[in-house]
């Protein structure tokens, strides 16, 4: 609220509404697709994969980890993600490899839950904590995320509402009970180590800094940073509310322009590879983008603790939070549609984890989370198609070399 001292009551009311109004059509639309086939025949698929596949699942999972646990033991991820130690903070460059493994760790935490719960191995726990310090130095939200995939892979195919009273279920239940301590517990911490100024200190991985961010948080107020974490916690959600508000109240006006698909087509610009096809630093997004069109109404650099609802009004105004889910919905069938007629059970369970961690992700985030995980999923096809070919090619010269030894 902070930044949003200009708006009225009526226009937080407004602001709710067109939140609830976005919600129920989202959550309408994923209740009809998960009644439609569509849906029946990508869980047919994402089983054939994690059972007839299990094997090359456990090397991908393999792969995944170690090459996270290789960028964050070298530095290249620290507290809050890539380090930006060294780098021009006005023209940032993605490391590749830490672009290339971010967006399918999601898959190897959902596939090790998964494959933890079949096998009962306990190597696996050992991946798992490696992975959980991957997601936990992006932030809080990654932490819940991770935790929420690995509870839906643990669970796949498993009843998790006890019908009876059973040993083994009070024992489920007490899992899980002991799962979401953790990720609380987790999450508190990050926000304190957030509230002491750690994320700095912890951008330059070393033993000197670690030893600095425990002596800062052995002698912080535990009172105090309670308190702070509290108050971050509030006001985050206060502000997403706020910024909706806010930019109700400009589009009420009429004195302000809309994106009219420009902040959808800017994202889509922002997710392709690189700085190959065009120049991303040039390219507004959010609060840039909002700042262009409403004359400096909004400031560009301040974070308004923006959602895809605030930027489906950015695009179309009120009418954007009726617009945005139907858009979704049609890109996302049409996708879907189009990897179905490919077949591969493992590329449908590529795109059903990538599609679900971009929605929890864009629940604070843009509709470029969802141009994102399609991206990834096109790498995955690239891939899948390329290893088939090359068997293909493999048995055609193995069945040449037999016909000329007879």
């Amino acid at each position: 609220m902070r930044y949003y001292s200009n708006i009225d009551e009526i226009n937080l009311l407004n602001a709710l509404k067109l939140s609830y109004i976005f919600s129920f059509i989202t959550l309408a639309i994923a209740f009809t697709f998960s009644m439609t086939t569509f849906w029946s025949k990508a869980l047919v698929l994402v089983r054939r994969a994690l059972v007839d596949e299990r094997k090359l699942l456990a090397v991908v999972v393999f792969g995944i980890t170690l090459t996270e646990l290789i960028l964050i033991v070298s530095g290249k991820v620290t507290l809050q993600g890539e380090s930006l130690i060294g780098k021009d903070k006005q023209n940032l460059e993605v490391n590749p490899i830490v672009a290339l493994i971010n967006p399918i760790a999601c898959l190897a935490a959902f596939i090790a839950g998964y494959q933890y719960a079949s096998t009962k191995n306990k190597q696996i726990l050992l991946l798992l904590f490696i992975q959980f310090i991957w997601f936990f130095l992006w932030g809080r939200r990654q932490i819940v995320f991770f935790s929420f995939l690995v509870f839906i892979g643990f669970y796949f195919d498993k009843k998790i509402i006890l019908e009876t009273l059973r040993i083994k279920g009070i024992q489920r239940v007490m899992f899980v009970g002991f799962i979401f301590f953790l990720v609380l517990v987790a999450a508190n911490f990050y926000q304190q180590l957030r509230t002491i100024g750690g994320v700095a200190v912890l951008q330059n991985v070393s033993l000197q800094s670690l030893q600095k961010v425990f002596q800062l948080y052995q002698s912080s107020d535990s009172d105090e940073l309670k308190n702070a974490s509290a108050f971050n916690l509030e006001i985050r959600a206060l502000s997403t509310v706020a910024a909706v508000a806010h930019y109700e109240k400009l589009t009420s006006s009429r004195s302000i322009l809309l994106g009219n698909g420009e902040e959808i087509y800017n994202n889509f610009l922002k997710s392709t590879p690189s700085n190959f096809f065009v120049d991303k630093s040039s390219i507004l997004v959010m609060e840039g983008l909002a700042s262009k069109l409403t004359n400096g109404k909004v400031r560009p650099h301040k974070d308004l603790g923006g959602t895809i609802i605030l930027e489906s009004m950015i695009d179309f105004g009120s009418f954007g939070v009726v617009l945005y889910p139907v858009f979704m919905t049609i890109i996302i069938i049409g996708f879907w549609w189009c990897l179905l007629r490919i077949g591969s059970s493992i590329v449908i369970l590529w795109f059903v984890i990538a599609l679900l961690y971009s929605i929890l992700s864009m629940l604070e985030g843009s509709i470029g989370e969802m141009f994102l995980a399609m991206r990834a999923t096109i790498v995955v096809v690239v891939v899948y198609t390329t290893i088939w070919f090359m068997r293909r090619i493999m048995k055609g010269n193995g069945a040449l070399r037999y016909d000329q030894m007879a």
